[in-house]
Order: structure tokens, then sequence, then C-alpha cells
């Protein structure tokens, strides 16, 4: 998934990871990296029902 910069300073990017069955992944890693250099922008860890809020 590619986000704009400005929208994820704006309103933050939430939602859940699954696998290829479409059951919920916990603690699975998530991260937003620049696209300009690969830079980590922000990063977080999902819950036990694979939801995250960056």
């Amino acid at each position: 998934m590619v986000i704009p910069g400005e929208t994820l300073g704006q309103t933050g990017v939430s939602g859940t990871v699954t696998d290829e069955k479409g059951s919920p992944l916990p603690s699975a890693i998530v991260l937003v990296l620049s696209s300009a250099d690969s830079s980590l922008v922000r990063g977080g860890i999902t819950d036990k029902s694979g939801w995250y809020h960056l």
C-alpha cells in the first residue's frame, strides 16, 4: 500500500493485517517507509485481532 506522506501526517493509518485465508495476524510488524529513501516514518505492531493504527 502506498500512502502520500501528507495524508499520513493528517489522518494516520489503520487497518487489519490478515493471512491469505483472511485470518487476522496478531503481532505482525507494520512499517511506513519514505518513498524517497525508504527510511522509517512510522511503525507498530498489530494487536491480537490483527488491527493496527499508526
